[in-house]
């Protein structure tokens, strides 16, 4: 193999090992912010204060909803079906640029 190929496989090798770092960082990121949106619910319940107001019926309703939102997008992002929703995704961003 001569030395420019060499280079090039070298820098498409980094280039993915990076994208994944990426991808696994934030992949943390969701599921981190899903257990303390799920912690911040049961402290709110343990305290006894569901219930007592609106407000913090709203507040406990975006917390379950968070959490729940973070373990579906992340079980969705690390299924099989990833790569097709972000093509998906792609398409429909380069659609809507044109118009």
């Amino acid at each position: 193999m001569d030395r420019n190929t060499k280079e090039t496989l070298l820098k498409v090798a980094e280039f993915t090992k990076e994208e994944q770092l990426r991808f696994s960082h934030r992949m943390n990121s969701i599921f981190k912010m899903g257990i303390l949106s799920f912690a911040a619910y049961g402290l709110i319940s343990h305290l006894g204060i569901i219930g007592t107001s609106p407000v913090f019926d709203f507040i406990e309703g975006l917390f379950v909803g968070i959490s729940l939102g973070s373990l579906v997008l992340g079980s969705l992002l690390t299924s099989t079906f990833a790569p097709k929703l972000l093509a998906a995704k792609r398409r429909f961003i380069a659609r809507t640029k044109k118009s």
